[in-house]
């Protein structure tokens, strides 16, 4: 949070100043961003979204992990990272693997603007979109699926309120596409889980995402939803459903654990779906 006043407070200097300060590559800002208060919002965008993919990919849980290294950095753990522009500086470097020879000093902020017409880093989903082709592509998804990822006032990050008429905006301007908030649950009617038949559930509670699945079966309000919780498994982990008549039975694949499962009887064509 003192990261983002840190940067709006500095309207007296040039944004490239400003950047550099927090490690950006001068000349890497995107062109979009022509105030302070731009550059403070896409930068923590930035962070955030790289914490939630140290998240998802935080199997096996090792201080090796970017979740685990991320953490120490802001904690200021080794003592070394003193000001709020040296941690965010560490943070945004923190994926280097280049040789000493051939690492760089600073972050582009090019890597993170998916491209086509009017790309920006604060896409239609606030969780990030990527960059290259697959960050395009995911930003129309999304545009169609609108995920309201906001950040509340009681997370870590800077509060940033989802907001549907900065969504509808971003569509028109980049896809000339009006979303639709309704349009999936009218047409197919997610929110009532008792039209669902033969859905197996697995999750990988290590993810943070798994919160937003069903954890638990309910046969009142889901009668026909399966579920099977991996407690030490995260969303990224590699398990394969192995499936033998009507019976399945989960595996590991890549030498990942997964709690023990016992086999259970479906009934046929069941849909796996892992969240």
């Amino acid at each position: 949070y003192d990261a983002n006043e840190d940067i709006i407070e500095s309207l007296d200097e040039q944004i490239h100043d400003v950047g550099v300060t927090y490690g950006i590559c001068r000349g890497s800002i995107p062109s979009y961003i022509q105030t302070t208060a731009m550059l403070a919002q896409e930068l923590m965008l930035i962070i955030t979204t790289h914490f939630a993919d140290g998240n998802m990919n935080y199997y096996p849980p090792t201080p090796q992990q970017d979740l685990v290294k991320g953490c120490s950095i802001f904690q200021n753990l080794s003592g070394q990272y003193q000001s709020t522009e040296d941690k965010i500086k560490a943070y945004l470097l923190m994926d280097d693997d280049a040789s000493d020879d051939t690492a760089v000093n600073c972050f582009d902020m090019m890597t993170e603007l998916p491209p086509g017409p009017n790309g920006t880093i604060s896409s239609s989903d606030w969780s990030g979109v990527g960059a290259g082709p697959e960050g395009y592509y995911w930003d129309y998804i999304s545009c169609q699926l609108i995920p309201m990822c906001g950040f509340s006032k009681d997370s870590m990050f800077v509060p940033r309120e989802w907001n549907y008429t900065w969504v509808i905006d971003h569509c028109m301007n980049r896809f000339d596409h009006y979303p639709d908030l309704w349009s999936l649950q009218n047409e197919f009617h997610f929110d009532d889980m008792s039209n669902v038949s033969r859905l197996l559930l697995t999750n990988g509670i290590v993810d943070g995402w798994s919160i937003s699945s069903v954890l638990e079966e309910n046969d009142l309000v889901a009668p026909g939803v399966r579920v099977i919780n991996m407690v030490n498994v995260s969303r990224t982990a590699c398990t394969l459903v192995v499936v033998v008549g009507n019976s399945f039975f989960l595996t590991p694949c890549l030498n990942i654990r997964i709690v023990p499962v016992p086999t259970v009887n479906f009934p046929h064509r069941f849909v796996f779906g892992m969240l």
